[in-house]
This record gives structure tokens, sequence and C-alpha cells, in this order.
């Protein structure tokens, strides 16, 4: 992304690029015409700022259009934003698990089982390097058991459940695990 500003007290002209991969581009022009007390505006201004771009360009941002994506069906759109996502996280970001999740959630779903197994893995090892729990790790876990059975090594898929169990799963989840392991 890029963008530039030019500022008078009364007037303004802002430009915005910003690149979305295969869908193309997008330029933002703005002219503000600005009235009021000067300090007042520019506070409001910076919070504007930082807002918008908080909500558009951030990975959770990222993880919600991810989402969207799934949900209509277009898991090319959906690897885009979380590969865009995956650019935005540092090496310690807990989220970086719900990364590798969501990623082998898709391969999964598109019945890549060896790319999902290697995505859910990687998710497993990145919260033991962080040092993190949570439902992104419970489902990294789950979705590991489910590559594990249907490649028939039922006492991985077990060992998967139990650890996903451990890792402080929603409660969604620990019904679709309690479910998986009586399955089994």
């Amino acid at each position: 992304t890029f963008g530039l500003g030019w500022a008078h007290p009364r007037f303004a002209v802002d430009y915005a690029f910003v690149p979305y991969g295969d869908l193309g581009s997008s330029h933002r022009v703005s002219v503000s015409l600005r009235w009021g007390d000067a300090r007042e505006r520019s506070e409001r201004a910076e919070e504007r700022a930082v807002e918008a771009v908080r909500s558009k360009d951030s990975p959770n941002a990222r993880f919600a259009a991810a989402d969207h994506a799934l949900s209509r069906g277009d898991g090319r759109a959906a690897r885009r934003e979380l590969a865009a996502a995956r650019r935005m996280l540092g090496a310690d970001d807990r989220r970086i698990v719900l990364y590798y999740t969501k990623s082998g959630q898709i391969a999964y779903d598109e019945g890549d089982a060896l790319e999902a197994r290697e995505l859910f893995s990687e998710g497993i090892k990145a919260a033991h390097r962080i040092g993190t729990t949570g439902p992104a790790v419970s489902g990294s876990y789950l979705g590991l058991a489910r590559c594990l059975a249907d490649s028939r090594d039922i006492g991985g898929a077990r060992l998967a459940l139990r650890r996903a169990l451990e890792a402080d799963p929603t409660d969604r989840q620990r019904a679709e695990i309690d479910e998986f392991l009586k399955s089994l």
C-alpha cells in the first residue's frame, strides 16, 4: 500500500494506492474542506486514519475476508486473503496458528490431505514455539486428527484429539472432538 497527502489549515488532498493481487488495484483520491478548531480537527483526523488502516488492512480483517470468501465457496480468494494476513504477522504472533489452521482446513476441504496435514502440523509447531493454546490450536489438532483417521492411523488420530481437548477448545469444538472420539 502507498499513500500521501497535502494539508492546508482549511483544505486537504489525499491519495492512496492499495493492490489487491488478482483483483486489481484501488486508487483513492479525496479532497477535504475543513472548518472548526484546528487542534480538534487534527486529533479527529488522526483517530480516523488509524482506525481506517486498522480496520481495512489488518490480519483480523484478512481472516474475516477469508471466512467470507469461504462462505461463498471461493477457496482461491480465501487463500489470497490468508496469504495477505500471513505477510502481516510476526514470527511470534499467536495468530500464525490461526493462519495454519484455516489454510489446512481449506486444503482438507479441497481434498489435499497431504498439504492439510503439513499445514495443521505447522500450526501445532508454531503454537508450541510461541507457547500458546486456544481454539486455533485445538483446530489444528482436530484437523490433523481428521487427516490421520483418513490415512487409517487411528491411534495417532486419538492422540491428536486428546491434545485438541487439552488446548482449550470452544464448546463447539469440544462437542465435535467428543463425537469424533466416539466414532473411532
